[in-house]
């Protein structure tokens, strides 16, 4: 989808969060694929700064590169974005659990 559509938000948002997936599974035997897809993540997010799906995607990103604190204010982003998307606010909850901040996580459920 990227190569189609090198300038779409949802497409670039998308990649990031396959290539975690991926690295995750261990089956991303590219380098650096948080790098990777933070960059992506972040090209999502230039390309369409409204677009919840960018935020939540630079969340992810963020998280696993150590940027907590960063990530957690790019998933309130998403969530203020899109209040009604239970994906989205499901993402920040995870996020907020794993960092420590339960009542925070389990008030977004």
């Amino acid at each position: 989808a990227v190569e189609r559509a090198p300038r779409s938000a949802l497409a670039q948002a998308h990649l990031a969060r396959i290539t975690l997936e991926e690295a995750r599974a261990g089956f991303n035997a590219g380098p650096d694929p948080v790098g990777r897809a933070w960059a992506q993540a972040r090209e999502a997010v230039a390309l369409r700064p409204e677009s919840a799906r960018a935020h939540q995607a630079l969340m992810h990103a963020q998280f696993l590169k150590g940027d907590v604190e960063g990530a957690l204010a790019t998933g309130r982003r998403a969530v203020e974005l899109s209040p009604g998307d239970a994906d989205v606010r499901a993402s920040l909850a995870s996020r907020l659990v794993q960092a420590g901040r339960f009542e925070e996580g389990a008030a977004q459920m």
